[in-house]
């Protein structure tokens, strides 16, 4: 199914066939949104802000780093697996940026994107997942107020933290 057809058969259906076939539409569609945005994150990964660090080591396949304090704006969810709430923290988080806070202020994007998982009692019980964006500089001193009662402001002390690189090439097909 070509990307255009999905667009066009974005109706209501009673026939199974046709609801399936929307179903694997709508994957494709998500799949075909999340390969642009990787790809525009890689065409402007120097545009973006980073948290600022310092390298304390470098070995062969890692360094450590070292973070200061800075302001963070993070959201938790519990689930029993990080992947059945990556989409959800994510898109709290970027209502917060996308003009979801006090000042109505669009934040720039910035990386890296930080996941905290906190463990289940056992493997039967949920875990607690945090998900955080480093707030830019401009906003560092005063960041708007979170609109959304799940969203908050985190002021995080100086913290270490071991750092790998992985690069790897994905081909897709449309």
């Amino acid at each position: 199914m070509g990307f255009l057809s999905c667009l066009v058969n974005n109706t209501k259906n009673t026939n199974l066939a046709e609801q399936d076939q929307n179903n694997q539409c709508r994957y494709g569609s998500a799949m075909k949104t999340i390969v642009v945005f990787l790809v525009l994150v890689a065409y402007t990964k120097a545009a973006v802000e980073e948290t600022p660090y310092e390298v304390i080591e470098t070995a062969a396949d890692y360094e450590i780093r070292r973070y200061p304090q800075r302001k963070w704006v993070a959201t938790t969810l519990e689930a029993l697996s990080y992947d059945s709430v990556t989409n959800a923290l994510f898109q709290t988080l970027f209502q917060y940026i996308d003009g979801g806070n006090s000042e109505g202020a669009i934040i720039p994007m910035t990386a890296p994107v930080t996941s905290l998982v906190a463990p289940g009692a056992s493997t039967e019980s949920p875990s607690t997942f945090t998900m955080a964006f480093y707030i830019p500089e401009e906003f560092q001193a005063s960041p708007p107020s979170p609109t959304n009662p799940n969203i908050f402001i985190e002021d995080r002390p100086e913290f270490e933290l071991y750092s790998r690189w992985v690069f790897s090439i994905i081909f897709f097909a449309f």
